[in-house]
């Protein structure tokens, strides 16, 4: 189960403006797409994180990858080393 900071996963996206947020209840789910992102698949993506809250974590469930018109969910690891990044890198609203 991979947890990350809510406070501190919102800090880091709101910083790069290339992320939306859609939260519904105890439901998150962040939203990336870029140019960047584009070029690195060769084609239309975007990358969805689908989680729960659970105190002030969230608990990632689910990660999407849409890219030419195809979903294919991934295993949340694959950004494990993103989320461990956000935590350390990130100092949490007191």
């Amino acid at each position: 189960m991979i947890r990350v900071s809510i406070d501190k996963l919102r800090m880091f996206t709101s910083k790069a403006g290339l992320y939306s947020w859609d939260e519904s209840g105890e439901k998150v789910i962040v939203a990336f797409s870029s140019l960047s992102l584009e070029e690195v698949l060769g084609e239309n993506a975007e990358i969805r994180i689908i989680g729960s809250k659970e105190g002030s974590d969230l608990v990632v469930e689910k990660v999407i990858l849409s890219r030419g018109g195809v979903r294919e969910e991934v295993d949340p690891k694959t950004l494990e080393g993103w989320f461990k990044y956000i935590e350390q890198s990130e100092v949490a609203k007191k």
